[in-house]
């Protein structure tokens, strides 16, 4: 079985994947296993269903993907990671659409998954940027002002995770000061202004 579920979601044919995904189904069906066991076989079928929306652009695999990771236990270590592939699918679909329903769908996941990842992980900086990127898109479309507050709100958590030495630190540093620029000729606040102009510096700083 655990050959089946490798060929199936590593680059394995169509068939192999769908034959991987309706054993998942079974398994998690049965619901003989422990509870952990049943989070972990949950998890792969939220993965199988992503990958299978990934290759097909179903929208059906999507909206299974995220009904079947409702079940997975909050205590579940794997699921943050989970949640934030769910919003990258959704992100993905609506570059593809471009229904802003999909684009609340992935501010929704990736909210969860920032939400339930631990300060020490590693990942931590990655989903704050990519929420701080959904609130962005939401915010161009609406030009609602607290969605540019949440991207502000989001690359500063961001940057406080970033390591110094990382390659793409000017350029997070230099978004993060656009941001405040764009909120200062939003909403006219000097304070917001003295941080653009700041950080700007900083990037630049960075770069030599």
């Amino acid at each position: 079985m655990d050959a089946l579920l490798l060929a199936g979601m590593d680059g394995g044919g169509a068939v192999l994947l769908h034959a991987a995904v309706h054993l998942l189904e079974t398994v998690c069906a049965k619901g003989s296993t422990s509870h952990a066991d049943r989070d972990e076989w949950r998890s792969l079928l939220v993965t199988a269903y992503l990958e299978r929306h990934d290759r097909e652009s179903d929208p059906a695999d999507l909206r299974r993907a995220e009904q079947r990771l409702a079940t997975i236990s909050a205590a579940h270590s794997g699921l943050p990671e989970r949640l934030f592939l769910v919003g990258d699918s959704f992100y993905a679909q609506y570059r593809t659409l471009q229904n802003p329903d999909d684009l609340d769908g992935a501010i929704h996941h990736y909210e969860r998954a920032l939400a339930a990842t631990p300060q020490s992980d590693s990942e931590l900086a990655a989903r704050a940027y990519a929420l701080g990127e959904v609130y962005q898109l939401r915010y161009d479309r609406s030009g609602r002002a607290e969605d540019l507050n949440r991207v502000i709100d989001s690359w500063d958590r961001m940057l406080t995770r970033l390591p110094r030495k990382d390659p793409d630190r000017a350029g997070m540093i230099s978004k993060l000061g656009t941001a405040y620029s764009r909120r200062y000729d939003h909403a006219g606040a000097l304070a917001d202004l003295d941080h653009a102009l700041e950080l700007l510096e900083l990037a630049n700083s960075t770069l030599q």
